[in-house]
């Protein structure tokens, strides 16, 4: 009975620690219970959100926690968007801009009606760029004057600034399909079809490899894409004039090959036209029947 009793006790003590945390109550559009923000640094952000929300209408409202304890942070945000009714509730025009400090996770949750706005790719780009290399440094408060100028800049209807030294903002993935393609139209004209034959196979192999491998990089998508259409670019390139070359070499390995073909159905007719004959004269002087065989065949953390 004890030992029934005792794992009767850590079983209710195991679902009770299991209990996700509740939402923190919103004291303010800068909520930081933990005190992570000196009240300087509080002061000055809740003035920018403040400022933002009266220019655009919207609601943005942040929250500073230690963790998420058995939430993720994508489960907690969600929680908290609608714990603290973010937004109009016709126009549901709500930001919730969520720090884990000592997770070091961070998460930008959207209202239905600013989802068009701030798109996912927009939010994550946000979350890259301006909040977490203030972040990485330990500098909170930069990070959350970043997000939220990226944001108000976003609800403002207005182009996101570029960062400086992100590859994403220099080359974008439909450049990468252009220069790619034009590297292999070069080799299709040069007539080099070894080296074409070999950039496909390597081309769908390295696809698969950073598809599965590659994870959540920006990198990846501007390497996976042209690799991906480098088939569909080589055919696509030989059908038109500068795969010229190409078709000719293949048309007289056609023809090559039918010619093989044809001498080797002569050879063969000769051979059995010469063995008639010489049964002809064979049955002529001796006595046997004759016949005939005939046959055929047939796939964001910091």
């Amino acid at each position: 009975m004890l030992r029934i009793f005792i794992l009767m006790c850590s079983l209710i003590g195991f679902s009770v620690g299991a209990q996700p945390i509740a939402a923190p109550e919103m004291t303010d559009i800068v909520t930081d219970p933990s005190g992570f923000l000196t009240p300087d640094e509080f002061s000055a952000l809740k003035q920018q959100v403040d400022t933002l929300n009266a220019q655009t209408g919207a609601q943005l409202g942040i929250l500073v926690i230690p963790g998420t304890a058995e939430d993720t942070i994508e489960q907690f945000a969600t929680r908290v968007f609608d714990e603290w009714q973010l937004g109009d509730a016709q126009r549901n025009d709500g930001v919730l801009l969520l720090v884990a400090w000592q997770d070091k996770k961070v998460r930008i949750e959207v209202g239905y009606g600013l989802e068009g706005i701030i798109t996912d790719a927009l939010a994550g780009r946000i979350i890259r760029e301006a909040i977490i290399p203030s972040f990485k440094t330990g500098d909170l408060a930069q990070g959350l004057r970043q997000g939220v100028e990226y944001i108000g800049v976003l609800i403002k209807r207005q182009p996101l600034p570029d960062a400086s030294g992100d590859i994403s903002n220099e080359i974008s993935p439909l450049w990468g399909v252009v220069i790619w393609a034009l590297v292999l139209c070069f080799i299709v004209a040069v007539g080099n079809s070894s080296v074409l034959k070999w950039l496909i196979f390597g081309a769908i192999a390295a696809s698969f490899i950073l598809l599965y491998s590659g994870g959540e990089q920006p990198w990846v998508g501007y390497l996976l894409f042209p690799l991906f259409l480098t088939p569909f670019i080589v055919i696509f390139a030989i059908m038109t004039p500068l795969g010229r070359t190409i078709r000719d070499r293949m048309a007289i390995n056609n023809k090559n090959s039918r010619g093989d073909k044809s001498g080797w159905r002569n050879s063969g007719s000769r051979s059995s036209s010469s063995s008639s004959s010489s049964s002809s004269r064979s049955s002529s002087s001796s006595r046997g029947g004759g016949g005939s065989s005939g046959g055929g065949g047939a796939s964001g953390s910091w």
